[in-house]
């Protein structure tokens, strides 16, 4: 058994991560993507976490 039958045997373990993913708050993330080092970086990690579209990039 892999990793993978695990978590796909899991529904359990599914729901407490979407549990965990639907806890994040966006707008709690603004000011950190204003104060980044990089702010276009940091701007289009969080549409991604927003969108939930992932380009391969950040």
């Amino acid at each position: 058994m892999t990793a993978a039958d695990d978590f796909e045997a899991s529904p359990l373990l599914i729901a407490e991560i979407e549990d965990l993913f639907s806890d994040i708050d966006p707008q709690s993330y603004l000011g950190d993507v204003i104060a980044a080092d990089c702010p276009e970086a940091a701007a289009a990690a969080l549409e991604q976490l927003v969108t939930g579209e992932w380009d391969g990039e950040l």
